[in-house]
């Protein structure tokens, strides 16, 4: 449910609803709302800009060896955002 919700709030550009929807899923463990709350902190979409939160979500990512956290990780160090 919770997926279908952000998805809906994001369609709708109601980005602040759907960040909150994703990040509690994220810290439900849901893998794919992991991967959208390091895009949207990255982004500043629906929430302040933080690379420190995003880079702690891409390394939650990475733990659970998604390859879109693994990939955005080295492109942050290699670039050294």
């Amino acid at each position: 449910m919770k997926k279908k919700t952000a998805v809906k709030n994001k369609k709708e550009g109601k980005y602040k609803d759907a960040f909150q929807w994703c990040l509690k899923a994220a810290h439900e463990g849901n893998v794919a709302a992991i991967v959208k709350v390091a895009n949207y902190y990255f982004d500043g979409v629906g929430t302040k800009k933080d690379l420190n939160e995003a880079m702690y979500w891409y390394n939650k990512g990475m733990d659970i060896d998604n390859l879109e956290c693994i990939l955005k990780l080295a492109d942050l160090y290699k670039y050294g955002v």
